[in-house]
């Protein structure tokens, strides 16, 4: 049991980490995405049996998330280098 949970939170630590970030901001994503991982460690049996394992885990994440909100926020998103932005023109055919 331990080392398919081990490869689970390998593979989806990271995901969980980055889509919660991106839901509530990256200030806020660290200790929701903890404490969803601890629940699938506590719940693997259930979670395991899941179509969708990191998205239950996800949907234990953002529900930790919501809670611990006082307000509706804007979520933060850590700022992108404008060297890292691709350059797309726009062609016109005629």
């Amino acid at each position: 049991m331990a080392e398919t949970f081990t490869e689970f939170a390998r593979v989806a630590e990271p995901r969980l980490r980055v889509a919660l970030g991106a839901a509530f901001g990256f200030d806020v994503a660290q200790e929701p995405t903890a404490e969803a991982m601890a629940f699938a460690w506590e719940h693997w049996d259930r979670v395991a049996k899941s179509a969708n394992p990191v998205g239950y885990v996800f949907g234990v994440g953002r529900n930790k998330a919501r809670r611990s909100q006082n307000r509706p926020r804007i979520p933060y998103l850590p700022p992108v280098r404008l060297s890292e932005i691709p350059r797309v023109e726009h062609v016109m055919k005629c």
